[in-house]
């Protein structure tokens, strides 16, 4: 999926990236002028749609967008997820009514008000440029998780997932081939859009075909990198 641009005060997480997809160090200070942090801990909402007037820009740990306008099986299920250096903007998800809640222990976020983000756009005109390409990002984002609601198997969707996971420059690795994933196999599954059962199975298969390893509860190393994007390309209905 299109990844937004980032907004993170890590030179050596940012040094392979184009400078296109993130924020220079003189725009983020005028974004984050004035800017208040705040620090939430595991399941405590950061803000609701319903707040309005700000934007939040992760600082530590991760958080999640959830939704309560959804069919009942996937009521209250995650739409997406948000990393450090990610802008959680109001109306991320259009009109539905969504809030965004804390996973990890100690995640923080940087409070930016309307009329600070309208000032720092007033002083670079790069910004403007910037935060209307990241809008666009959030679009695109959701537009394909809808069509590969629509036309992957679950398969295909969890090794998408897993490849956002594994190129994701900001998060966390205990190796180059491996990745965390950011909650519960619950979770997990409503986030594709699938029972529980189904998404077990998809591990399954994937491990029985050696392209990836369960390692715990939360972890998944990846054997097959190419035979993983393959998969992330297999149409529905194959589940």
């Amino acid at each position: 999926m299109r990844r937004r641009i980032l907004c993170l005060d890590d030179d050596e997480a940012l040094s392979s990236l184009p400078q296109s997809t993130y924020f220079s160090a003189e725009e983020r200070r005028l974004v984050l002028e004035g800017a208040e942090v705040r620090t939430f801990q595991p399941g405590e909402t950061i803000f609701t749609s319903r707040d309005g007037g700000v934007t939040h820009l992760v600082r530590s740990g991760l958080a999640k967008l959830v939704s309560d306008k959804r069919p009942a099986f996937f009521s209250g299920a995650t739409i997406d997820f948000y990393y450090p250096g990610e802008f959680i903007f109001d109306g991320a998800a259009g009109d539905r009514y969504v809030a965004a809640v804390a996973i990890a222990k100690d995640t923080s976020s940087y409070v930016i008000t309307n009329n600070a983000m309208g000032r720092a756009v007033r002083e670079a005109s790069s910004l403007r440029e910037k935060f209307t390409l990241n809008l666009y990002a959030e679009i695109e984002r959701s537009r394909l998780r809808l069509v590969s609601q629509l036309d992957l198997s679950v398969r295909g969707r969890l090794c998408a997932f897993l490849l956002e996971l594994l190129q994701n420059p900001v998060l966390p690795r205990l190796a180059a081939d491996t990745v965390v994933i950011p909650c519960d196999k619950m979770e997990l599954a409503a986030y594709l859009c699938t029972a529980n059962t189904v998404l077990s199975r998809a591990f399954r298969d994937l491990e029985a075909a050696d392209l990836l390893k369960r390692v715990g509860r939360s972890k998944v190393k990846i054997l097959d990198l190419n035979g993983l994007r393959d998969q992330a390309g297999h149409l529905a209905p194959a589940d």
